[in-house]
């Protein structure tokens, strides 16, 4: 019996980290994706993937049995919805709904990474979410850990220890707790989970931890958002190549929200702070630009930022401060100065 069945067979450890993968029919992603997990993944019993495949593509079903077969899958399950949902987005956020119930509901986990059949991970993925889990444990300000930086492009991204807590629910392969499922799950909405999860009345003042630069790459332009946004924000994203010890990293600046607040407040009046127009020039020291709501959407495409948002809340943002590098050093977009936003 392997580590990972022992898990499933018995009452789960509360130190049980199950890593939930979401899969249709992209078998040669899934295969992809599966096999960035095995390769990084450093324990079977503290890590049991389990695969949740939508239908009943024979395909992605032979690649999950050669799987259990040899051990490193854990479980299969099956979703089939009881009744006819007419798209792709609703398909796909009543198979999330399941998927969470099976594994909170039914056996009993504490917690769990979720990913796709589309994302590929970071040699210190795990290391990443070992060192982060415990923050999301104590802090009930914290809703999630997320593996994900929106703005996460080369020109943008370069801190490979930075860590930031974030008003907005990133995504593309994050952390949950049981808790936050038992809280959530009788207001599930029958599309766009996503968003659900970034709505104000859901959110409750809460933020995710986001790193600067991402512990997942997503690989797949087609799916059910038709490769929205794919070709210039997403493929574009670094994924951390090396390995980091996130034990010796300090977390202490994003262990609670009062910490963050007072290390973001220093950091960006300690920043130079530049006018939009002088954005080009190279200093070597951090700098902070003011900007206002109705410059927003050209201040991100001058700097490559994703333009969208969410709830009101910008990507990646916290009281309307967006942290990212700019010519590999600490840069600040600010709204108020220093950090006088009411929370969103």
């Amino acid at each position: 019996m392997t580590g990972a069945e022992r898990v499933l067979n018995s009452t789960p450890s509360p130190e049980a980290i199950p890593v939930l993968m979401i899969t249709h029919k992209r078998a040669a992603y899934l295969q992809r994706a599966l096999a960035s997990l095995f390769r990084y993944r450093p324990s079977q019993e503290q890590y049991p993937i389990i695969a949740s495949q939508d239908g009943d593509d024979a395909s992605v079903r032979s690649l999950l049995q050669k799987y259990l077969t040899s051990g490193e899958l854990a479980r299969h399950l099956r979703f089939s919805p009881k009744k006819f949902l007419p798209s792709g987005y609703e398909r796909l956020c009543s198979h999330y709904a399941w998927a969470f119930s099976q594994l909170f509901d039914v056996l009993g986990f504490e917690q769990a990474i979720v990913l796709e059949e589309d994302l590929e991970i970071s040699p210190d993925f795990f290391s990443y979410f070992q060192a982060t889990w415990p923050l999301l444990r104590a802090d009930p300000e914290l809703f999630c850990i997320s593996a994900w930086n929106d703005n996460g492009k080369a020109e943008i991204a370069s801190n490979a220890t930075a860590v930031y807590r974030s008003d907005f629910f990133p995504g593309l392969g994050w952390m949950l707790l049981r808790s936050f499922w038992m809280e959530v799950k009788g207001l599930w909405p029958t599309q766009y989970w996503d968003d659900f999860l970034r709505r104000p009345e859901i959110r409750r003042k809460r933020q995710c931890l986001r790193p600067e630069l991402s512990r997942t790459h997503t690989f797949g332009e087609q799916g059910v958002s038709k490769g929205q946004f794919y070709k210039t924000h997403l493929a574009g994203n670094l994924l951390n190549s090396k390995q980091l010890d996130w034990s010796a990293v300090s977390l202490a600046h994003v262990a609670t929200r009062a910490n963050f607040e007072a290390y973001l407040t220093q950091q960006v009046k300690s920043a130079k702070l530049l006018p939009l127009e002088d954005s080009g020039k190279l200093l070597d020291a951090a700098v902070a630009f003011r900007y206002d709501d109705k410059q927003w959407k050209s201040v991100a495409q001058r700097f490559g930022l994703m333009e969208d948002e969410k709830a009101g809340v910008r990507r990646g943002s916290f009281r309307g401060v967006v942290p990212f590098s700019w010519h590999r050093r600490p840069a600040f977009l600010v709204e108020s100065w220093p950090l006088v936003r009411s929370e969103p």
